[in-house]
């Protein structure tokens, strides 16, 4: 499967992030923040494979 990272924005527009870090899963993916992020955000992950894309996956994550 691939994988699809990105960033849900207060005015519902998406930032895209790329496809993460598969590291050496087949069905995983990791995306590692970078440690300014000083904002809450809401990231989305989506697979998509032969079958077509999956539903999105959302976390919200707390700024400092």
């Amino acid at each position: 499967a691939d994988f699809s990272w990105s960033i849900k924005a207060e005015n519902e527009t998406v930032e895209t992030l790329g496809a993460g870090n598969k590291k050496t899963y087949v069905d995983k993916s990791f995306y590692i923040l970078q440690e300014d992020y000083a904002i809450a955000r809401t990231y989305r992950c989506v697979a998509n494979n032969s079958v077509g894309a999956g539903a999105f996956c959302e976390i919200e994550v707390a700024g400092k």
